[in-house]
């Protein structure tokens, strides 16, 4: 009955967070892809990819104490389709060795995405926005036990966005601070 209460919980708050540790990442002209170092099982491996479209923010820390390890995340939004138009909050935490530069992967993630969007069709409205982004400096290293932050001033919801690499998708809604619900 206790797990049934968890779940219950969960869905309620349509939030969910993968932390990731033993991995390998790469990041290309249009997403991040990530594959699990050690698998779980014989003959598994986990392997996963997020495309620029989906991901709403990028956040780093550096290892701060014992408890505040090397950190990237990412965080993007899944559209539920069940009728009430909710949204699913996700947030990817990816561990690093603690001598690792966090802030200047993200930077370098944020850049990327940015150029990915620009090749899109994107609203005028947020054009200039994104194209900031291409030059972004690096931001400060966070408070302890906080994030840096990087926002995307335009996202898709997961799983929506692929229509440009040829599938046979309905296209995908812009969704931002500076667009309404129609994303145009």
């Amino acid at each position: 009955m206790e797990s049934f209460e968890a779940i219950g919980r969960a869905l309620r708050n349509r939030e969910t967070v993968y932390r990731l540790f033993h991995f390998q990442m790469f990041v290309t002209e249009s997403r991040v892809a990530l594959v699990q170092n050690k698998p779980p099982a014989a003959g598994h491996q986990i392997v996963g990819h997020l495309r620029f479209p989906w991901i709403t923010s990028v956040g780093f820390r550096p290892k701060q104490s014992l408890l505040n390890e090397c950190t990237l995340e990412l965080k993007f939004q899944e559209s539920m389709d069940d009728g009430d138009g909710g949204v699913w909050f996700h947030d990817v935490e990816l561990t690093f060795e603690k001598t690792f530069d966090s802030g200047s992967l993200a930077q370098t993630i944020v850049r990327r995405m940015a150029a990915h969007h620009l090749r899109l069709e994107l609203p005028d409205v947020v054009t200039t926005d994104v194209r900031e982004l291409l030059a972004v400096e690096r931001l400060p290293n966070p408070a302890k036990g906080e994030l840096s932050e990087y926002f995307s001033p335009v996202f898709v919801y997961f799983p929506y966005g692929a229509e440009y690499i040829g599938d046979d998708v309905e296209k995908a809604a812009w969704f931002g601070p500076k667009l309404t619900e129609s994303g145009m």
